[in-house]
C-alpha cells in the first residue's frame, strides 16, 4: 500500500530560458493534484541483421510534460502561483515598497530600534512619510501591527509613535510591506471628480496609479468620509462632498494585478 500525502511539487524561476539556476531555492507549489511525466522517445533501426534480430532502439529525444492542478487564490508575492500569473499575463505585478527577510534571519531588515522607532533595512524604494506599513514575523510582538512611517529613507525610516522595541537580528520571517497611506485630519476631501489634499502629497505615492483599486477605512472611528455614503466613492456619490477624516487603503497586500500586454 502507498499514500501520496507527502507527495510535494516545487519550482524556481528561470534567470536564462531552459537553465536551471547554479542554486536554485525551490519552492513548494500549492496543488490540488498533478499528472507529469517524463517519457523518453525512440526509433527503431531498419538494419537487417543475419541473426534475424532486431537491433535496439535508438534514443532520438525525451519529452516531458503533463499538468498540475491548483485552487486559484490570490498569490503571496514571489510565490510560484505569483510567478504563474505573471508568466500567463507577460507583465509583472505592480508592488508597493517592501522588505523581506524571505528565509533568512537579518538579510534584509537587520534591526528595530526603540530610539526614534527606526527600522534598518536594505536599500531598495523609499518608505515615504504617511505611508502605512504592515509589519510581520518579528519576535518582538509589539513588533507587529500595521504602523505609519513618519520620516521616509531607503535604509532607516522612523515609525514614531509605533512603540516599536529593540530587535537587533529580525527573525527570517520578518517582513514591512506598504498598505497604504493615511493623511492629516481633516486634509483628504472627496470631490466631484476625485479626491483632494492640502497637506498630502499624492504623486509621492508612486504605487497609486491609474488602475489601481482603492479602499477608505470606514469602520475605524475618525479614519473615513463623515458622509457613510462617501465610503463608496461612486458615481451616485458625486453629490456629497465631504472631508476625509483620516485614512485610505489599498489592496490588503498592497498589489494590483498585472495587466496584459
Amino acid at each position: 500500500m502507498s499514500s501520496s500525502n507527502r507527495t510535494q511539487v516545487a519550482s524556481v524561476k528561470e534567470v536564462t530560458l531552459g537553465t536551471t539556476p547554479n542554486t536554485p531555492r525551490m519552492r513548494a507549489r500549492r496543488t490540488s493534484g498533478e499528472g507529469l511525466k517524463w517519457v523518453p522517445t525512440f526509433v527503431d533501426s531498419e538494419e537487417i541483421r543475419a541473426d534475424r534480430m532486431k537491433a535496439p532502439p535508438i534514443k532520438t529525444g525525451e519529452d516531458s510534460n503533463g499538468d498540475i492542478k491548483f485552487e486559484l487564490s490570490y498569490p503571496f508575492p514571489n510565490t510560484p502561483l505569483s510567478t504563474d500569473i505573471e508568466s500567463a499575463m507577460y507583465n509583472a505585478w505592480v508592488e508597493t515598497n517592501s522588505r523581506d527577510n524571505d528565509g533568512t534571519a537579518d538579510s534584509v531588515i537587520t534591526a528595530v530600534a526603540t530610539t526614534n522607532e527606526v527600522l534598518t533595512a536594505t536599500t531598495g524604494a523609499n518608505f515615504v512619510a504617511k505611508e502605512l506599513y504592515r509589519l510581520t514575523g518579528f519576535g518582538v510582538a509589539g513588533n507587529n501591527g500595521v504602523f505609519k512611517c513618519t520620516t521616509g529613507s531607503a535604509t532607516i525610516p522612523r515609525f514614531i509613535g509605533a512603540g516599536l522595541t529593540d530587535e537587533a537580528v529580525p527573525p527570517a520571517a520578518a517582513r514591512a510591506k506598504c498598505v497604504g497611506f493615511i493623511g492629516d485630519s481633516g486634509d483628504i476631501n472627496a470631490t466631484s471628480t476625485g479626491l483632494s489634499s492640502t497637506t498630502t502629497d499624492f504623486t509621492t505615492f508612486t504605487w497609486l496609479v491609474p488602475g489601481k483599486w482603492i479602499k477608505i477605512d470606514s469602520t475605524t472611528a475618525g479614519m473615513g468620509f463623515v458622509a457613510t455614503r462617501q465610503q463608496r466613492l461612486g458615481a451616485g456619490d458625486r453629490r456629497y462632498p465631504r472631508q476625509l477624516s483620516r485614512l485610505t487603503i489599498v489592496h490588503p497586500d498592497g498589489r494590483q494585478k498585472p495587466e496584459r500586454r
